[in-house]
């Protein structure tokens, strides 16, 4: 029964750093899709995908703007 015990959490410690939950937000929280972050200026690009399971994704790419490039 211990053992047991043991086991379940060694697994659920594993799991939690491996593949967190994930969290959920509306798109309001995310901010603005153009912003400042040292003196350079970056647009958010907001997307969805569909994965082989059929479950929508939502991502986010974030690049510099074309002045802000090196």
């Amino acid at each position: 029964m211990q053992d047991e015990k043991v086991e379940l959490s060694y697994s659920a410690l594993w799991k939690s750093i491996i593949r967190p939950p994930r969290d959920e937000y509306s798109e309001d929280q995310l901010g603005d899709n153009v912003f400042i972050f040292r003196d350079k200026t970056y647009i958010r690009k907001d997307f969805k995908i569909l994965n082989k399971q059929g479950s929508l994704i939502r991502a986010s790419f974030i690049e510099p703007d074309e002045e802000s490039r090196v």
